[in-house]
């Protein structure tokens, strides 16, 4: 009997995000009969370890920079001691670090990248001189090791089309493979009990997900929203954390919005919201898929979003969702209020949202994984 093929899947951190969610998404769903997995997390932040199957062997490092001696020597490491067949990498910026740990390594391994985001404008510099050199020497490594891989697994074409235009890597290296969501587990915590952060009236309530960090672009929707208010009654709720948090309040403010807006913070069962919401809005500069487009869907709130390359991929603009210019808040306040007055526009595309989440369901894209993983 062939033995399972061992994979060694290394990840930066277990906090909340995209790619710790699908890899999470992932390791519930892949063959025990074709596959044995170890996960290797570089840096601390575990919200998601309690998820990881208890049959999956997990390492935390305790680390800050992917490529510490140490990390490097503990992965190689355990790639030797373990006879790993294939390390898969869920770190952007760091992958390069594989490559080294396999340069000295006496037996074959096999590496695939993942790809999560839409790289040449992820690593777009801040303008400062440190900012240029970060970027440039990050951009370089991935020209340099990126086209090495076996195979990269880009989560969007538009992805895949970024790695071949700006890095250089063949279009027969990339596969996309779009993001496992497990619409079973969002379909269950829609039907949980929740107290919801907003009075049971007839006010519309449009509602966002996501860590509150520069690249969502959150102050593109507050500025929409102060059109929307400016014709309507209506309320915005912000779910999630991060380093934007403050500044965002004090927008608010200083828009004249602030009493419609609440900031909600991290909750365990996002789902419950986004569900008896009116509208689901994601005001991204840059999402290489967006996990949240299709969850909302799955949650039966119609999506407005911005043309990223990933909701480019799964909304078909005015079938199944909305899709506005990037940091255009006019257009996105137009659409806002489109949905708001018409409930047949908002009943058609609640319908196809709902079918188009089906497309990504897990048990279907974790078998794709699985192809590309045996190769």
């Amino acid at each position: 009997m062939k033995r399972s093929r061992k994979i060694l899947f290394v990840i930066y951190t277990l906090s909340f995000g995209g790619a710790e969610r699908v890899l999470v998404n992932l390791l519930k769903k892949l063959n025990r009969d074709l596959f044995e997995s170890t996960v290797v997390v570089v840096s601390r932040g575990n919200h998601y370890s309690e998820e990881i199957p208890n049959d999956v062997r997990l390492i935390q490092l305790n680390k800050k920079w992917c490529y510490d001696p140490r990390v490097l020597y503990a992965i190689w490491t355990i790639v030797r001691t373990e006879k790993i067949d294939a390390m898969v990498s869920f770190i952007t910026r760091s992958s390069a670090g594989l490559f080294i740990i396999k340069a000295f390594l006496r037996r074959p391994v096999t590496i695939f990248l993942t790809i999560h985001s839409h790289l040449n404008r992820f690593l777009e510099d801040d303008g400062s001189w440190k900012g240029k050199i970060k970027s440039s020497l990050n951009k370089l490594l991935i020209k340099l090791f990126y086209p090495r891989a076996k195979k990269l697994l880009a989560v969007s074409a538009g992805v895949k089309e970024d790695l071949f235009l700006n890095f250089g890597v063949p279009r027969e290296k990339v596969a996309v493979i779009g993001n496992p969501i497990d619409l079973n587990r969002i379909r269950s915590a829609v039907e949980e009990e929740i107290e919801v952060p907003w009075p049971s009236d007839d006010v519309p309530v449009i509602i966002s997900c996501g860590r509150l960090a520069s690249v969502k672009n959150y102050p593109l929707l507050l500025r929409a929203m102060k059109i929307v208010k400016q014709e309507i009654d209506v309320r915005l709720v912000l779910i999630g954390e991060g380093s934007e948090r403050a500044a965002l309040a004090t927008l608010s403010e200083e828009l004249g919005i602030s009493e419609n807006v609440s900031f909600s913070g991290y909750k365990s069962n996002p789902f419950g919201y986004i569900s008896k919401a009116d509208i689901f809005v994601l005001p991204s500069n840059n999402e290489g898929f967006g996990n949240v487009i299709v969850e909302a869907m799955a949650c039966g709130t119609p999506v407005v979003s911005t043309r990223t390359v990933g909701a480019e991929e799964i909304i078909t603009d005015g079938v199944n969702g909305i899709l506005t210019a990037i940091d255009d808040h006019n257009e996105m306040a137009e659409a806002i209020l489109n949905f708001i007055k018409n409930h047949n526009l908002r009943d058609e595309l609640v319908r196809e949202g709902y079918r188009r989440a089906e497309d990504f369901r897990q048990e279907r894209i974790v078998a794709e994984y699985e192809k590309v993983l045996q190769v």
